[in-house]
């Protein structure tokens, strides 16, 4: 009610025993979808929770109402995108949440166990270089966005996004970091990060101007965040 969001989705993963359990959400608002197919509760060993996921989850997207050609275009195993190994997501999972409550320096060890289970987890290589950059250590930064930039393929197209802005970010070629954070903003309109570093590239850049109009944009979709607020408080 607070988001004024259509839908609200939720679920669980749970140890049985040997299994784990795997419950997609319960309801969604405004219909509820308890006796789908897709909203059943599936079974599953630890090795293989994620590709069981990945197959509850995309009978919920057209459950929702995706079109059959979008799931065949973005739909790929989770383990490929992400990672094979659940204990490599828990502990990422854990450390963006650590890391969104501004404790950055507690944030990296859960990052940098996620990389030691999954040496090819680029997700956490470039959210480990966040925990950098908000502590201040601008080279372990750059050395972590490198290697996520490298393992580009094993990411969705959102985070390809976030991942090629950060890197071209890093290397100072920030024209080509606008231009990427540009097209995650045509992408995914609705989410304030793109907005917010595009505004903050292009005010280094002197384009104060535009900086400012992207700055606004991503103040609307996320009022109560500083980052962009700061942004249009800038003088131009």
């Amino acid at each position: 009610m607070r988001d004024g969001a259509a839908a609200t989705i939720g679920g669980s993963i749970a140890s049985l025993g040997k299994t784990y359990v795997i419950t997609p959400p319960g309801h969604l608002l405004p219909r509820r979808l308890d006796s789908s197919p897709g909203s059943r509760s599936r079974r599953t060993i630890k090795e293989q929770v994620l590709s069981a996921l990945g197959t509850v989850t995309t009978a919920l997207r057209a459950r929702l109402g995706e079109s059959r050609s979008s799931i065949d275009k973005l739909n790929r195993p989770l383990e490929e995108v992400t990672t094979s190994s659940l204990d490599a997501l828990q502990n990422y999972t854990q450390g963006k949440a650590v890391l969104t409550q501004g404790r950055f320096l507690a944030a990296r060890p859960f990052f940098e166990r996620a990389i030691a289970l999954d040496p090819n987890f680029a997700a956490a290589y470039y959210y480990l270089s966040l925990s950098f950059n908000n502590a201040g250590d601008t080279s372990q930064e750059a050395t972590n966005k490198s290697k996520a930039f490298a393992l580009i393929d094993r990411v969705s197209e959102f985070e390809r996004e976030q991942i090629s802005g950060g890197y071209f970010e890093s290397t100072g070629e920030l024209d080509k970091a606008i231009d990427i954070y540009r097209l995650g903003m045509a992408n995914y309109p609705r989410w304030w990060g793109f907005p917010n570093v595009a505004s903050e590239n292009s005010i280094n850049l002197g384009q104060f101007e535009e900086g400012l109009k992207e700055g606004q944009i991503s103040s609307r979709l996320q009022p109560d965040a500083e980052p962009p607020t700061a942004a249009c408080s800038m003088p131009t």
